[in-house]
């Protein structure tokens, strides 16, 4: 009934964003014109390009308990066609931790967040190593903020917040501008200092 060879193809190509695309039917005669071909009507959807994922892929860190957390950073992963970072999204790629600088020693999160892509080509996930990749440790390196004297137990003179642990190492710089001229009292609890470096000596 027919001559020529059945073929099926579409106008969506590689580069084509997400969404519906046509496949049509083509390459038959019918002989003697018997037959007229048509399109179902279904095949105007018949290709779905589905959004591709990217990946935030934070850099592991750590830091001491009672420190702020330092600049968290990463990468975005999973780009397809030598697309990056600027050429398929918008907005401007940031990694954050929910761990405070009171947050206890053991590992915290550290997840990617703003971008979004563009034509909605990409959808975004978390690296399952996010989830660890930020190291609190036990606190040691302690310096002394305060201004003035003051008194060694008390957590706001003290870079950390808190007064040195056992095993501290302990900074008290020059707090004066004729030298050291500031007063430290202790009255409690028991420190073992590693460490001590001031300019008293």
């Amino acid at each position: 009934a027919t001559t020529g060879m059945l073929s099926f193809s579409s106008p969506a190509t590689p580069i084509s964003n997400v969404g519906s695309y046509a496949i049509n039917g083509g390459g038959l005669t019918a002989n003697s014109g018997n037959y007229a071909f048509v399109q179902n009507p279904a095949n105007a959807t018949a290709l779905i390009i589905n959004p591709a994922t990217l990946t935030y892929l934070a850099n592991t860190t750590n830091r001491e308990r009672g420190d702020v957390n330092p600049a968290l950073s990463g990468t975005v992963t999973g780009f397809k066609l030598g697309q990056n970072v600027g050429t398929a999204t918008t907005g401007a790629l940031v990694f954050n931790s929910p761990a405070t600088q009171s947050s206890a020693e053991g590992q915290y999160a550290v997840n990617g967040s703003g971008l979004a892509a563009l034509n909605g080509n990409y959808t975004f996930a978390q690296a399952p190593a996010n989830t660890t990749a930020l190291t609190v440790t036990q606190p040691v390196n302690f310096t002394w903020t305060a201004g003035t004297g003051g008194a060694w137990e008390t957590g706001s003179n003290w870079n950390k917040g808190f007064a040195p642990v056992n095993g501290a190492v302990v900074t008290i710089p020059d707090v004066g501008p004729a030298g050291p001229s500031a007063t430290i009292t202790y009255s409690s609890a028991t420190t073992n200092v590693k460490t001590l470096t001031s300019f008293e000596g």
